[in-house]
């Protein structure tokens, strides 16, 4: 089956999936919902805020193994089992330092994806679940397209095949 209209899917970094998995967005969201009852319904999260939310993160001393790590984890284990680890130590800390760098770029590269999962998380902790749904289908491509396309009659019947000639 081929969609009427193809919109790419877009995809969570690992980063993302972590901190959704270990529930941060939420917790979060409950402590800065408490601290700020009466933040207004058109808050915007700021860099500040999201300053906050990593400090958060840290704080619960959150962490995650970027791709490739596992791997790296499991050549230090031979290398370790196997008695040659002295000679590659350096070597893995290099690299290990160097996940480090991933790491934060996969922070810096998320940084919109995590204000939206923010805002929506705040928003539905305070203002209800209507408003969490709204906000996240504000900002959601495959809804944004749909309207679109109701929007265009001409694109719309187009699609449905009803051309008039």
């Amino acid at each position: 089956m081929k969609p009427d209209v193809e919109i790419t899917p877009e995809v969570m970094s690992r980063y993302e999936l972590e901190l959704l998995r270990r529930s941060m967005f939420f917790n979060f969201s409950l402590d800065y919902a408490a601290a700020h009852p009466d933040l207004p319904g058109s808050f915007e999260v700021d860099d500040a805020l999201l300053e906050e939310f990593n400090a958060f993160c840290r704080e619960k001393k959150f962490d995650y193994k970027p791709e490739g790590y596992t791997e790296l984890e499991k050549l230090e284990k031979s290398a370790r089992e196997g008695g040659w680890l002295p000679q590659i130590a350096r070597h893995l800390e290099a690299v290990k330092t160097e996940f480090e760098a991933v790491k934060e770029r996969d922070r810096l590269a998320s940084k919109e994806d995590l204000k939206l999962a923010l805002k929506t998380e705040i928003a539905g902790k305070l203002f209800g679940r209507d408003d969490y749904y709204r906000t996240l289908f504000a900002a959601d491509s495959c809804v944004i397209r749909g309207i679109a396309v109701l929007k265009n009659a001409e694109e719309y019947n187009r699609l449905l095949g009803n051309t008039k000639k």
